[in-house]
């Protein structure tokens, strides 16, 4: 895919910013390195937290089209690799490191500013940075195997597709110098480049450093960026929010104002009333108007500080077209990407702290996911493998899924390569359940690639995914199907700007439903709805949705049926579809909604609050956990004891296996997983369990051996559920413990109920 220039000079600039931070942050930690005593255990931390920096330096640099700082980068990381194991001998390399690092930061501003005319070939920097790593090598304590590479200089990128700036490809040659000019990028200059940098080796000590001499006097020529602290523009947003709060003070005032005028005006034989009327009508109008500059203020406001905070997600994902490409060329294979949702703006430091991950994720799929196109020939398959990469947001939650479809998580290749690497012993690695093993690709130093290449080996990959979520404050999850694919969700909350939302009442309370989440409002007919088993349905568009009450959903009143006219919110999420029903809708506003505490943050149903004008909180839904028949209804667990449990990773399954049991009167708790069923298990008690036996991670073979081994589960009673009419499924079942065993199409017959009966009766001994 062809980058614009536009969007390329974009892509750029903005690497540049991150490319500086990323030396700055490099050099600090080299330098108090320096300084720490031999043996320090904060060492090794330090070193492994520069080499993540650096591997994330060559990705984002690929991604960009700077294919001469991605080298330079490489041969960086083979420069650090041995000292992740030796942090002691950190300072052997420190003065090629920080020299080396100027010049990437000038060769970088070179780009930036569109300067790379004069730059020069990187590989007679690369080869001294690699005469560097063969010395350490051939020292006294040396790790030759560790890092050096089989020489030569480091590979690079594949000639860029899209449009790219003159020439890239340039370094001067380097002679290591002390570490005064390199502490100088660990203070990047906050202006933009004043010239090009020199074909001269970097300054001595004695001369102005990289960073005085990019930052120095523009002789009149205006500025192409400024940059603003964090704190100024958080500090703009709390206005931004106070004053939209001025403004629905307003307007609930104006609303206060027009409802006295009604009252007065069946008072108008009273002279004192009219004067009175009149009044409070020229108050209202003022106020109206006061109302209405004020709203338009906050919209100005924030849609400044938008444009300055905020840009297109595309920004960091059309650039992964390239990288996609490039990496599925090295590896001999045929992948595209596809990207929906790409055009939602988002908080800048989010989308620099996105970035890395993103591009670890993808070149993860390339590289380990997708298949050769011959062995996908071989399995069915489409020659040319999928990532899917689908951006969402809903209120104040955004939503990445990176999705191929590729050959899944190999589990038995994830436990072989944590033993080889020693991150597990063999004893805890054996206690995991296949669930536990995926989350192992997460864990720093796991790699499945025994030697290193310029792709993948270092270990160094999904912990950076993982770590920059936690520090937005949001998770990653792994869903993996064996033979067809693997999906990294990544959630994480947007903080800046407000959200539209519907308030609504359900009892006493307020509450809010993200507006991009609703399709209609209306009200309940009651000659309109169709029972379908236990459940109310509205029709909609065709199809016949489910209806719940929103209070019962929260825990807030028992169920009931909606009453004649009573209104409904219809919602739809990712394609499925639900009606609530409430109290009464009060109306839409636009709130600044704010993340949960963290001591509320396991509370799935809201996903976040906001303030009302008269101080009122507002909890916001997760449109998600309302429409999701898993994530809300099915898993309310239910009452304690009275309930079967259907554990089956199929809806279809688990929406039959409800409908029989029901009917049969019996109350049913329908979960997705072994793991889902544990935990409502340590939750409460059940007084039997239908469980599938070929689900994902925990089977039900290993559920029931698992459950029989408890104490608290040992006598309930199991029915096994098995798609094929073999007998080995129904002897491992029943010599696991069950206490009885159906096929799929027994249970479409309608065995189930006389099976569960005739198990509930042998347990009591009747």
């Amino acid at each position: 895919m062809d980058l614009d220039k536009d969007l390329l000079r974009l892509i750029v600039k903005t690497f540049g910013t991150e490319g500086q931070e990323i030396c700055a942050a490099i050099t600090s930690q080299m330098l108090a390195l320096e300084k720490l005593p031999p043996g320090d255990p904060a060492a090794g931390p330090a070193m492994r937290e520069i080499s993540r920096m650096l591997h994330t330096l060559k990705g984002s640099a690929a991604t960009a089209g700077l294919d001469d700082l991605a080298s330079i980068a490489h041969a960086l990381e083979d420069l650090v690799a041995p000292l992740k194991a030796q942090p002691d001998r950190a300072p052997e390399a420190t003065d090629c490191l920080l020299s080396t690092l100027d010049v990437v930061l000038e060769r970088l501003q070179a780009h930036v500013d569109e300067q790379t005319a004069s730059l020069q070939s990187p590989d007679a920097l690369i080869q001294q940075v690699r005469a560097r790593v063969a010395a350490m090598a051939a020292a006294p304590g040396g790790a030759a195997s560790a890092a050096a590479p089989a020489g030569g200089p480091a590979p690079t990128a594949p000639p860029p597709t899209a449009p790219t700036s003159p020439s890239v490809d340039a370094a001067h040659p380097v002679t290591p110098t002390p570490a005064a000019p390199a502490a100088s990028a660990a203070s990047p200059a906050p202006g933009p480049a004043a010239a090009a940098p020199s074909d001269s080796p970097p300054a001595s000590s004695s001369d102005p450093s990289p960073e005085a001499a990019r930052a120095g006097d523009s002789a009149g020529g205006e500025q192409s960026a400024w940059r603003v602290e964090a704190h100024q523009v958080l500090s703009l947003m709390k206005q931004v929010d106070r004053l939209r709060e001025v403004s629905l003070r307003l307007a609930e005032r104006r609303r206060e104002l027009r409802t006295l005028d009604v009252r007065q005006a069946s008072q108008a034989a009273l002279q004192l009333g009219r004067n009175r009327a009149t009044t409070v009508e020229s108050i209202a109008s003022a106020a109206s108007i006061d109302s209405d500059e004020t709203v338009d203020i906050v919209n100005s406001l924030e849609d400044g500080i938008k444009a300055i905070c905020t840009v297109p997600i595309r920004t960091i994902i059309d650039p992964l077209h390239r990288a996609v490409r490039d990496v599925a060329r090295a590896c001999g294979k045929e992948v595209r990407l596809s990207a929906l949702g790409t055009e939602l703006a988002f908080d800048r430091r989010a989308l620099d702290a996105l970035r890395g991950p993103l591009l670890h994720l993808v070149r993860n799929a390339v590289d380990h996911g997708i298949e050769a196109p011959e062995v996908r020939s071989q399995n069915g398959k489409a020659r040319m493998g999928l990532i899917a990469i689908r951006v969402e947001r809903q209120g104040n939650m955004a939503f990445l899924e990176v999705e191929d479809d590729g050959a899944g998580l190999d589990v038995a290749r994830i436990r072989a390569a944590a033993q080889e690497r020693s991150l597990f012993t063999s004893e805890a690695l054996d206690a995991m359940n296949p669930l536990q093993l995926q989350q192992i690709v997460f864990h720093s130093g796991f790699s499945t690639r025994a030697q290193v290449s310029a792709i993948s080996g270092r270990g160094v990959g999904l912990d950076v995914v993982k770590s920059a979520l936690a520090k937005l404050h949001g998770q990653v999850e792994i869903q993996s199907r064996t033979g067809r694919g693997c999906k990294f969700v990544l959630t994480l909350p947007v903080e800046l700007g407000s959200t539209p939302a519907l308030l609504v009442r359900s009892v006493d309370e307020t509450l809010g439903l993200p507006m991009l989440s609703i399709e209609s409002v209306t009200s309940v007919r009651r000659d309109y709805l169709h029972r379908v088993r236990n459940e109310m349905r509205l029709p909609f568009r065709d199809m016949l949705i489910p209806l719940s009450d929103l209070a019962a959903l929260l825990g807030l009143r028992e169920g009931t049926v909606p009453a004649e006219g009573q209104p409904a919110v219809v919602l739809g999420y990712r394609g499925q579809y639900a009606a609530l029903a409430v109290d009464e809708v009060i109306g839409d506003r636009e709130l600044p909604v704010r993340g949960l505490p963290s001591e509320l943050s396991g509370l799935a149903a809201y996903q976040g609050a906001s303030v009302l004008s008269r101080g009122d909180l507002v909890l916001m839904l997760d449109a998600g956990w309302l429409v999701d028949p898993l994530r809300s209804k099915e898993s309310r667990p239910a009452a304690t004891g009275s309930a079967v449990m259907v554990v089956d990773d199929s809806l279809t399954a688990r929406a039959l296996h409800r409908s029989t049991l029901e009917a049969g009167g019996y109350q049913v708790h329908a979960v997705a997983s072994a793991s889902q069923a544990l935990e409502a298990l340590d939750r409460g008690s059940y007084m039997a369990i239908v469980c599938d036996i070929a689900m994902d991670g925990i089977d039900g073979i290993e559920l029931t051996a698992q459950l029989r081994a408890r104490a608290d589960t040992r006598q309930l009673p199991i029915i096994l559920v098995s798609g094929r009419e073999g007998l080995d499924d129904r002897q491992r079942g029943l010599e696991a413990g069950a206490d009885g065993y159906l096929t799929k199409s027994e249970c479409a017959q309608g065995r189930l109920l006389r099976e569960l009966q005739s198990v509930l009766r042998a347990r009591s001994g009747g």
